[in-house]
């Protein structure tokens, strides 16, 4: 992130107001103390289950701290992580279906080709292999149809694919909640759940469509990548870590930016986070993370010894003055530096980098470009 942090403050948020781990056999939504992340691709016998298959949903209430309420434009947004924890595997101790986490490290984007398309246990037609091992962790918005952003809650449990067990009879159909993204140049909202068959986007034409337009596979592009903490996936690791989720906010044309200050004028931020990691049925070691219900007392279970729900941390800059060199008037001499921090689109900067941007960068796009420029103008006073 380019912004300057001069004026920013950090806003934490230790644990969400609802997280629930969408799983078709979770038969305890809302009350589960971690979740797994993993997808369907890999295994013949999950034909007919979403591509992503087991999927956190967290919402924080942003406004215990942030005031909501306001033009989501007024939201200056520096940054915003969300970190997971994954659970420890004390040794010799580390319970049923517990065993220490072994699988890849990968940060990387996958394309939707380099999964089992076909299902049918191999990597054939036009399917390719993974050119590193490992599948990454992602971090996406979240969509709703059926239930609302305002009111949804861990206890609404959550519409997924499901099957009946050894029959080959499922019920095949979108999440919702859903982990969603904006298409570039239309903002069109994107189904990411099933982003390897292709399902629920017939209007995302693609030259891999089917006709019409029923099935269009294609790659998403994660608004975070989860980055392991200490971890080592030897299979030595027995204490807990963090997975760390850096959102870049400038994705999408900066839609995905947009969406956050919608989000914090709402009051409650929602994320979905998701992987197609390759499991098998009631695998030991897999990617496994506390959930808030880790922290308290649930069903008659107390808090698990140094459990940690996920997290969320935003960081809020002040609004960029255009007075560059502090004598609280807007005239020509802070035209003269603006003139200098100019760079254009995307571009940040070449002198002065935090400065400029802390002063000039009006729309918090981290470049001061001619829109930018248009704001300061606005505020010219002159030297009368």
């Amino acid at each position: 992130m380019l912004s300057s942090m001069a004026g920013a403050t950090e806003f934490v948020f230790d644990k969400p107001s609802d997280d629930i781990w969408q799983y078709p056999f979770n038969f305890t939504p809302g009350e589960r103390d971690t979740g797994k992340l993993f997808g369907s691709t890999g295994s013949v016998t999950f034909n007919g289950f979403n591509d992503r298959d087991g999927i956190i949903t967290a919402a924080w209430d942003t406004s215990l701290l942030i005031p909501m309420g306001q033009a989501p434009s007024s939201y200056h947004i520096a940054a915003i992580t969300v970190t997971l924890t994954h659970e420890d595997c004390p040794p010799g101790d580390c319970g049923l279906f517990i065993a220490p986490a072994v699988w890849p490290i990968d940060l990387t984007v996958d394309e939707w080709f380099t999964y089992d398309v076909n299902n049918n246990g191999l990597i054939d037609g036009v399917e390719q292999p993974d050119s590193d091992p490992g599948r990454p962790f992602e971090l996406y918005g979240t969509g709703f149809d059926i239930f609302l952003y305002d009111s949804w809650t861990e206890e609404d449990n959550f519409v997924m694919s499901t099957c009946q067990t050894g029959v080959d009879i499922c019920n095949f159909r979108p999440r919702d909640p859903y982990p969603m993204t904006y298409r570039l140049g239309t903002n069109e909202v994107l189904h990411v759940e099933d982003n390897v068959n292709g399902a629920w986007n017939p209007s995302f034409a693609t030259d891999v469509c089917g006709d019409p337009d029923a099935s269009c596979p294609f790659t998403p592009t994660p608004w975070a990548i989860g980055q392991p903490i200490n971890y080592n996936p030897d299979g030595s690791q027995t204490d807990a870590f963090e997975v760390v989720f850096n959102i870049n906010l400038n994705l999408a044309g900066g839609r995905v930016r947009q969406y956050f200050q919608e989000q914090l004028a709402g009051g409650r931020v929602i994320v979905s986070l998701t992987s197609l990691f390759e499991i098998g049925e009631q695998e030991t070691g897999s990617p496994t993370f506390w959930l808030k219900e880790a922290t308290e007392f649930v069903g008659g279970f107390p808090p698990i010894p140094g459990a940690v729900a996920p997290k969320l941390a935003i960081i809020l800059q002040s609004p960029a003055s255009g007075d560059f060199d502090g004598d609280n008037i807007i005239n020509l001499q802070d035209y003269v530096s603006l003139s200098e921090c100019l760079a254009g689109p995307t571009v940040a900067p070449l002198l002065n980098t935090t400065k400029c941007l802390d002063v000039f960068d009006f729309n918090r796009d981290d470049d001061v470009d001619m829109q930018d420029a248009a704001v300061f103008i606005n505020r010219f006073e002159g030297d009368g």
